[in-house]
């Protein structure tokens, strides 16, 4: 009885609804990544100064960091401009830019 109640329970958080992120794909991440060089940089080392290195960060902080820009969750100085840039990605996008910049020395 024990045994069935933490296997319900595993099932029900295995669910896709309860994952953090979709599984990402470094290399489909860096083709979604087009637009993110001009301030990031390719390989996630920022080209101007005041934005954000991205290289080698956790991949499921990029993705909380991208869905809260578009949740209006993040605002700050660059709120608008990242809302506008991720408006047109999906989950599964996200997740294989941040997958592709984890990856990056």
């Amino acid at each position: 009885m024990k045994n069935a109640f933490f296997l319900s329970l595993l099932t029900l958080f295995s669910l896709p609804a309860f994952s953090a992120m979709p599984d990402g794909n470094a290399e489909a991440g860096q083709t979604k990544a087009f637009s993110c060089q001009f301030c990031h940089g390719t390989n996630g080392v920022a080209v101007k100064d005041g934005y954000p290195h991205m290289n080698g960060q956790n991949a499921l902080y990029l993705y909380k960091a991208m869905k809260a820009y578009q949740n209006d969750e993040r605002l700050g100085d660059y709120g608008k401009m990242m809302k506008q840039q991720l408006s047109a990605l999906n989950d599964q996008d996200l997740a294989d830019i941040a997958e592709y910049y984890a990856k990056q020395p």
